[in-house]
């Protein structure tokens, strides 16, 4: 988990301000274990049990549900099945099996659906043992549990913010549409696994559709 938050971090950063973060892993790796080791001594003085409570009581349950849902609705609905079975395919090298694509597609999101509406539906406030916690606690504890859900939208409405169009509709459907340079970073991967080459001038070599166990995938049209 930490080094996915680092990389995550890293590459943004160098996304873009290229040749500019890389180099100085190390030290963001160190200042962000700082940070941790700050942030978690709350956990380990004498209520430190009582905010951990918290944490695992709303944050630990229905955050990871509405942003399991949005996933699997953006991803196989909005993005698409067949755009992601081709992305999953070009890493791969073959596409994935079919029952996945069910899970994916209509099984996982039912379940994590079903478990949401369940956890409103037989909801209690947090509790530790004997100890009841007040109003003012469970404030927060929804407050952290809004937190990481609150990323989806805020995120959403500068992204199509960005985006040019003549209402706000028409920015957010230039949004959804995957970006001009999404797929490998190398134009001899992007045509052997089926996307448009960055550069206009590239031609593929002929050996380049004949790796071993891998079979081209074709993608869709782009319009959402």
């Amino acid at each position: 988990m930490f080094e996915t938050v680092i990389t995550s971090v890293v590459d943004e950063l160098e996304y873009h301000y290229p040749g500019r973060f890389m180099r100085y892993k190390d030290r963001i790796t160190f200042a962000t274990c700082v940070i941790s080791f700050f942030l978690g001594i709350p956990f380990i003085m004498e209520g430190g049990v009582y905010l951990m409570t918290l944490f695992d009581w709303y944050s630990a349950g229905v955050s990871p549900m509405v942003l399991g849902v949005f996933e699997c609705y953006i991803i196989c609905w909005l993005y698409g099945m067949d755009r992601f079975k081709n992305d999953v395919a070009a890493m791969i090298g073959y596409m994935p099996w079919m029952p996945l694509q069910i899970c994916w597609k209509f099984v996982t999101p039912l379940i994590t659906m079903g478990i949401l509406i369940l956890s409103f539906v037989f909801y209690s406030p947090a509790v530790y043992g004997d100890y009841t916690f007040p109003p003012w606690a469970e404030g927060l504890g929804w407050f952290l549990a809004l937190v990481s859900v609150a990323v989806i939208p805020v995120v959403g409405v500068i992204v199509a913010y960005q985006q040019k169009g003549n209402s706000f509709w028409e920015r957010v459907v230039m949004a959804s549409k995957p970006a001009h340079d999404w797929g490998p970073a190398k134009d001899e991967d992007r045509v052997r696994a089926g996307y448009p080459p960055l550069n206009p001038d590239f031609v593929p070599e002929v050996n380049s559709y004949s790796s071993p166990g891998y079979t081209p995938v074709l993608t869709t049209d782009s319009k959402v």
